[in-house]
């Protein structure tokens, strides 16, 4: 969308992804849909708004709209996994999720959301094999590289899991969730006076 002109959705659309916060962000959303109810972008970004509010059944509906008015996009349905990720719908997290593959297979976000779906539904190869391919696709994927390290621990490889951590803390020494589970492979690996270094 461009610019806009004043009053109009493309103008309302502009202003909310701006704003400075998701409320604001809703509320300019809100008058881009009241003056076009048929914006799908309006209604993926005030999905994300929501998601980001933790106003999760606010943000499914609204993804779930954007979906219905733009099917062959996969911005609303990666928007939708990330809803049901949140909301612990792990399989329909994957089903949303490979439909924006689908879609659109070089979007790093879409395998990040389906592996870490796989993952706290108990099925880490599937997890590490998406992880694997969001950071083929974009190589300092923070959530991939996390992803990742704890499905290589469930999968008892705390080596390559170490890998990940490795990196994961490289990009962020104050990752506490990161330093946490590296300590956690080191212990697997019997090097446990490693992790206070």
């Amino acid at each position: 969308f461009g610019t806009g002109t004043a009053g109009s959705a493309d103008h309302w659309l502009l202003l909310g992804q701006r704003a400075p916060d998701p409320a604001a962000r809703i509320r300019y959303l809100d008058q881009a849909l009241r003056t076009d109810p048929g914006s799908w972008p309006a209604w993926a970004m005030r999905a994300e708004a929501h998601l980001q509010r933790r106003a999760f059944a606010d943000a499914l509906r609204d993804a779930s709209k954007a979906i219905a008015l733009k099917p062959d996009d996969w911005t609303p349905w990666a928007l939708r996994a990330a809803v049901r990720l949140r909301t612990n719908e792990y399989d329909e997290a994957v089903t949303d999720a490979t439909q924006a593959i689908e879609l659109n297979p070089g979007k790093d976000v879409a395998h990040s959301i389906r592996a870490a779906a796989h993952l706290r539904a108990g099925r880490p190869r599937e997890a590490a094999d998406d992880a694997s391919t969001a950071l083929y696709i974009k190589p300092l994927n923070a959530q991939a590289l996390a992803t990742r390290a704890d499905a290589r621990l469930a999968l008892g490889e705390p080596e390559l899991a170490l890998t990940d951590l490795n990196a994961l803390v490289g990009q962020d020494d104050a990752n506490a969730a990161a330093i946490h589970a590296r300590a956690r492979a080191l212990a697997q690996l019997g090097r446990l006076d490693e992790s206070l270094d």
